[in-house]
């Protein structure tokens, strides 16, 4: 019986999960000798050093080289081989033992994201970075691909056994790109050589998560108008109410809130629901006063929409109160806050761990947790880079049609206070997330002020 030949490091490389054969080469060529020394003694620089492996990966590998010559009770050789059925003792030995982070994968919710962030915050840090710098370099690249609609830097999510994709308890950094379809290989859609081009596994090392999900501005309100929550008339005029244009009261929004040109007052919403300058804006959209007086608040004095050359990012309409019978007040409807808010912005610390909610004129108010503050998501055409996804907490619809126009808000830990953070516009196809710009380029587009203390 022919003697079996003792596992090399490269075959131990192999039993680390997320680690292939093209990966593992470039470690051994990058070591030689001394891999099982540098993965034990140092995984940061291993993870630096070599394109392919994230940190988790590499104190995985370390983690899983002192179980084995624990379990094993024999050194390390410098080589890393050992015989195959100490090999394979260990990792079944291994692979038993509780409580250990290598263990198997599991989903977590999102109180457990943020726990497993907090915990292994150094090591996140540093894979997002580097996933935000591949990002950077092949977001556009990606979005030309014809099927895709938006990509960002997040966790990987994985199928349970369950309908829904949930974070991993492995918290894998990756580059998300989202596509209309996923196509099997026979759809004849392959036909067209474009689709047919195989989105990548990895790209410079960074994993690649494909998901089905595209973005699409708000339609007009439909029959779930009937349960809106503020689409009547108000006195004073607030945030999160029912506008629309007096040219086309069916293309209702809702009004975001007051914000300062200058030192003016002046109301905020999208420009697909105010529109151009000089558009005359109503409240309520079917013009209904309890004393038949006009139902006119002010016209549009400035506006941006999205452009294809990437100059403007925003879909904003700035409306400048005018004479009416009304009265306006610097607060958000049913929002249970102090009156005044401030601005702030959202970074990459507060995805899948900071809290944002809207309050729409139909849906009024709903919650949903950060998924990514640098978002590129293609609408009507034309590519946003830099939005903010939230996702819904509760698997309710962020938005419904109407809703357009809404600030983004979180509010202080000791509810002191609630800050701008964004300005709604988009939503997911499935409604399970909305799009926002950020309010900062929003701020700094207009010409306005969320607050003159800041």
């Amino acid at each position: 019986m022919a003697h079996k030949q003792p596992l090399s490091i490269l075959d131990w490389l192999l039993e680390v999960d997320g680690i292939g054969e093209k990966t593992a080469q470039a470690i051994l060529a990058e070591y030689g000798e001394n891999t099982s020394q540098a993965l034990i003694e140092d995984p940061h620089a291993v993870a630096k050093a070599i394109r392919g492996v994230s940190l988790s990966r590499a104190n995985n590998a370390a983690k899983m080289m002192r179980k084995m010559l624990a379990t094993s009770g024999e050194p390390a050789r410098t080589d890393g081989r050992q015989d195959e059925s100490q090999i394979r003792d260990s990792l079944s030995q291994f692979h038993q033992i509780d409580a250990i982070d290598n263990a198997p994968e599991r989903p977590l919710d999102n109180d457990a994201v943020r726990t497993a962030m907090l915990e292994r915050w150094g090591e996140i840090f540093a894979e997002r970075r580097r996933a935000q710098e591949v990002f950077s370099r092949h977001k556009h690249e990606l979005m030309e691909r014809p099927n895709v609609r938006g990509t960002h830097v997040g966790f990987r999510r994985r199928r349970f056994g369950g309908d829904k994709a949930m974070i991993s308890s492995d918290l894998e950094c990756c580059i998300r790109v989202h596509v209309e379809f996923k196509l099997d290989p026979n759809d004849p859609r392959f036909i067209d050589p474009r689709i047919a081009q195989m989105l990548p596994k990895e790209i410079e090392g960074v994993p690649v998560d494909v998901v089905e999900r595209s973005y699409v501005t708000f339609d007009p309100p439909n029959s779930s108008a009937s349960a809106a929550i503020a689409t009547g008339y108000e006195n004073p005029i607030v945030g999160g109410i029912q506008i629309a244009r007096d040219n086309n009261h069916q293309n209702a929004g809702t009004l975001g809130g007051i914000v300062f040109d200058g030192f003016r007052p002046v109301f905020i919403t999208n420009f697909h629901v105010a529109g151009s300058e000089g558009e005359a804006i109503v409240q309520p959209a079917d013009c209904q006063t309890p004393d038949g007086s006009s139902a006119i608040i002010g016209k549009v004095v400035r506006a941006s929409v999205p452009s294809v050359d990437g100059q403007r990012q925003v879909d904003c309409s700035i409306i400048r109160p005018g004479p009416m019978n009304r009265e306006f007040k610097r607060t958000i409807k049913n929002i249970g806050l102090p009156d005044q808010y401030l601005s702030t912005k959202l970074t990459w610390p507060d995805e899948h761990r900071t809290f944002a909610f809207k309050i729409g004129a139909v849906s009024g108010r709903t919650n949903g947790i950060v998924q990514s503050v640098n978002a590129t998501v293609r609408l009507n055409g034309i590519d946003m880079d830099n939005q903010i996804l939230v996702e819904s907490v509760d698997d309710n619809p962020m938005l419904l049609p109407g809703d357009s126009g809404s600030l983004l808000l979180t509010e202080a830990t000791d509810h002191s206070v609630f800050y701008v953070v964004g300005l709604v516009h988009a939503k997911t196809n499935d409604s399970g997330a909305l799009v926002a710009s950020h309010i900062d380029d929003v701020e700094s587009t207009m010409g306005v002020k969320v607050s003159l203390a800041q």
